[in-house]
């Protein structure tokens, strides 16, 4: 016995060589035994996958602006914050017109009651003025002091 290295079995005709380190590969194996190439099989380039995660995360930025904004415009108020407005006395009302009476004057002197004077009232009040019945006018009597 020779104390040699072992040597490899011959390769089978219809081996073909592994394209990186030059090993017979086998027609049953798609990757080689050596060095784990790939000897049979094409290796693909990983897809471009940046791009579509991009244009997914700025969808999101702008779909999550499009309800923050949506959100303020539902919550505010547009009238602004309810307002206090101090208590005032209500206006008074003009003063009422009492209709003015007659009573027949005695039998002895005819004597007349003075009418109120006319009063203005506001435009927009209605007033109503009843007629008075005038009596015969009396010579003033003379006033003693």
């Amino acid at each position: 016995m020779s104390a040699g290295p072992p040597q490899e079995p011959p390769a089978p005709a219809d081996a073909t060589p592994c394209p990186r380190c030059g090993a017979a590969v086998p027609p049953d194996r798609d990757w080689c035994l050596e060095c784990g190439y790939a000897a049979r099989t094409s290796v693909q380039s990983t897809p471009r996958w940046r791009v579509p995660v991009a244009v997914a995360a700025v969808l999101a930025a702008l779909a999550l602006a499009a309800l923050a904004v949506a959100f303020v415009d539902l919550t505010q108020d547009p009238e602004g914050p309810p307002r206090t407005v101090p208590a005032t006395a209500p206006a008074t009302p003009p003063p009422a017109t009492t209709p003015t009476t007659t009573t027949a004057p005695p039998t002895t002197a005819p004597t007349t009651t003075p009418a109120p004077p006319p009063t203005t009232a506001p435009p927009a009040t209605v007033t109503t003025t009843t007629p008075t019945a005038t009596a015969p006018a009396a010579p003033d009597a003379p006033t003693t002091p």
